[in-house]
């Protein structure tokens, strides 16, 4: 293993975190949970109001692993603590996307189809309107506009069809998405907030109500949207249970935007159920564990080490126990900036500075719009993954930092990292 000797910016840095840590005590998340942010402008970060766990004791320092790689040479000119398992947090959508992209996701489309089983007598439908969900999390999403009233497209072709009455009922086939809701590996105290609400075989609105509360129950709400809006054309729910013969027959279909805009709409924002979606995807019919066995696979297949320590428990990085090395961060995203895929990767990524959680990271510096990088926090992590882009728009290096435990404000953690990568790049530079 080679080591880089500490230099005075990265040994600024330990420093300030550690005395910081010993006299300092962070807010409340009760505080935190009160924080709204208009629909304009995208939150700090999706998750960094979702930690209830107590901070470390004063005594302990914060962990810290930090990896800066020039890709021309491959060399790590700043390196810390490289194979410490650290809790990620949200920068776990930078693999979630890259397993995406080497899956062939960034074309694909979620399908939701709205079929008719049974025979049309009388204007009267004897059987069942079906519908096929994809888990597709754009479904009248605020942030997909070109995705809004599916219930009413649905309402709009079986009325066309002259059908005052559905005797039998409304069906929703999830065998695409057979486990729906907020991952097990969740904090029960997050299911109540947006940056919470699960995935489900058929998601609505961002499955959010209001500024900051999970829906409980989308499916649910989709059903009650859809029978209005075929009640408002004169179509009625008889809800009978009545036997079916024959083949369904496809009524309307709807797809989703492309994957890449998925993507990049998760990657800005820190979408965790667009997060969970995408994830979802590798494995369709598959829950979430075959879905994190798929993402491994295609890991492992790309050249990665996955015998470095790591754990792996959802697409968004809202799990507690997920745990990754800086070096493995690394090693991921150097393999995508070389890789077919690099170019529409790295747009993924907002830019530091100037959009999405990164928007003042480094504002108004010599870095603005020079890093594009993931963000990812919850109660005591700060974490940052993603690339220096050279005079071209082309990565030049990979940046990593990943800080854990530590109690002082979150602000003096995030000003030390700033200082450090301006006084590596902007010196270097010069």
């Amino acid at each position: 293993m080679k080591y880089i000797p500490l230099h005075i910016p990265l040994f600024r840095l330990f420093i300030t975190l550690f005395i910081s840590c010993l006299l300092c005590y962070a807010p409340t998340m009760s505080a935190l949970h009160t924080q709204t942010t208009p629909d304009n402008i995208a939150p700090p970060d999706s998750i960094s109001q979702a930690d209830t766990i107590p901070p470390p004791p004063l005594d302990v320092p914060a962990k810290v692993g930090i990896i800066i790689r020039d890709l021309s040479s491959g060399e790590d000119i700043v390196e810390r603590n490289p194979d410490m398992p650290l809790s990620p947090a949200s920068i776990t959508k930078c693999l979630t996307a890259a397993c995406c992209m080497l899956d062939g996701k960034e074309d694909m489309c979620f399908t939701t189809s709205a079929y008719i089983e049974g025979a049309v007598r009388d204007r009267q439908l004897y059987g069942n309107l079906v519908i096929m969900a994809s888990g597709d999390p754009t479904t009248e999403s605020r942030h997909f506009p070109s995705n809004k009233a599916l219930h009413d497209s649905i309402a709009a072709h079986v009325s066309n069809l002259g059908i005052d009455s559905i005797r039998g009922q409304i069906i929703f086939d999830s065998s695409i998405v057979p486990e729906s809701g907020p991952s097990t590996h969740w904090m029960t105290e997050d299911f109540k907030w947006s940056y919470g609400a699960g995935h489900y075989a058929i998601n609505f609105r961002d499955n959010t109500v209001g500024a900051d509360r999970a829906m409980p129950d989308p499916p649910g709400n989709f059903y009650d949207a859809l029978c209005g809006a075929l009640e408002s054309r004169g179509v009625y729910i008889l809800d009978e249970e009545i036997d079916i013969a024959g083949k369904p027959t496809l009524i309307y279909s709807r797809r989703s935007p492309k994957g890449s805009e998925i993507m990049r709409s998760m990657m800005v924002r820190s979408d965790n159920m667009f997060a969970e979606g995408m994830l979802r995807s590798l494995s369709p019919g598959g829950n979430t564990d075959e879905a994190v066995t798929r993402e491994k696979k295609l890991l492992a297949s790309s050249g990665l080490n996955l015998s470095t320590p790591m754990a792996i428990y959802d697409g968004s990085g809202l799990a507690r126990d997920n745990r990754l090395t800086p070096r493995f961060m690394s090693d991921l995203l150097a393999m995508m900036a070389k890789s077919p895929y690099a170019g529409n990767y790295i747009k993924l990524f907002p830019a530091a500075g100037e959009e999405g959680t990164v928007r003042r990271l480094l504002k108004d510096t010599p870095l603005a719009g020079r890093l594009v990088l993931k963000s990812g926090s919850m109660r005591g992590v700060q974490c940052y993954a993603g690339y220096k882009l050279d005079e071209h728009g082309a990565p030049s290096h990979v940046v990593v930092i990943m800080v854990n435990g530590f109690s002082c404000p979150r602000k003096e953690v995030v000003a030390s990292a700033e200082q450090m990568l301006l006084d590596t790049f902007i010196a270097k530079d010069k």
